[in-house]
């Protein structure tokens, strides 16, 4: 509230018509005039009520997903927990893979998967901070790995959690809900980094049929 009484006393204009007072700020690059806020009360007393209007005209800072396929080193904060090598890192991840019937350790592929955003329309791209990542989480698609396919080949996740983010530590895993696509595989993930796909082939159901002869 100080920071905003200070701003009152500093950018409040005269009292309007509906009898409440409005800190107003000026766009020259587009020539538009915003309200910033408004106070309801004496303009010279400080326990007026204010209240924060959205600033509607400051862009969002755009975000993409970049993957990697390989793990070059070891991301985050892991450097600091047990998985503090690729291979500690990818092992953990691989066990988790195969505690799935039918997986195989030589059957998975491991990747680098960061949210990047930028705050200058492209032109930079840095990793998202724990605290901007969104809470829902993020989707993410993958194509399939070289030789399978949505109709022969059944998918798992694992993904490790770099840094602390929604509620997660670091060096916790997580298994995603996977879904087959045209593009490839889909899964939403709370937080970025070494995730690792493991493929099965599908287990073809076979029928028998008996032939009656009496």
């Amino acid at each position: 509230h100080t920071a905003y009484r200070r701003q009152r006393q500093m950018c409040i204009r005269d009292r309007d018509y509906d009898g409440n007072f409005y800190v107003p700020r000026y766009d020259e690059s587009n020539h538009t005039l915003y309200i910033n806020a408004f106070y309801i009360g004496d303009s010279a007393g400080l326990d007026s009520e204010g209240y924060i209007i959205p600033d509607e005209s400051v862009d969002k800072p755009e975000e993409k997903v970049k993957i990697s396929e390989g793990l070059s080193k070891v991301t985050g904060d892991l450097e600091n927990t047990e998985f503090n090598t690729v291979e500690k890192i990818q092992n953990k991840l691989t066990e988790t893979v195969v505690l799935n019937e039918g997986y195989t350790a030589e059957n998975t592929v491991l990747y680098d998967i960061e949210l990047v955003i930028s705050n200058d329309g492209g032109l930079t791209w840095v990793p998202a901070a724990a605290e901007n990542f969104p809470k829902e989480g993020i989707e993410v698609t993958l194509p399939y790995p070289d030789g399978t396919n949505a109709e022969d080949y059944d998918f798992t996740v694992a993904h490790m959690f770099d840094e602390e983010v929604n509620g997660h530590k670091t060096g916790e895993v997580e298994t995603p809900l996977v879904t087959k696509g045209a593009n490839g595989i889909s899964f939403r993930l709370m937080g970025t980094s070494p995730v690792i796909v493991g493929y099965k082939k599908v287990v073809e159901e076979h029928t028998h049929s008996y032939n009656n002869d009496n």
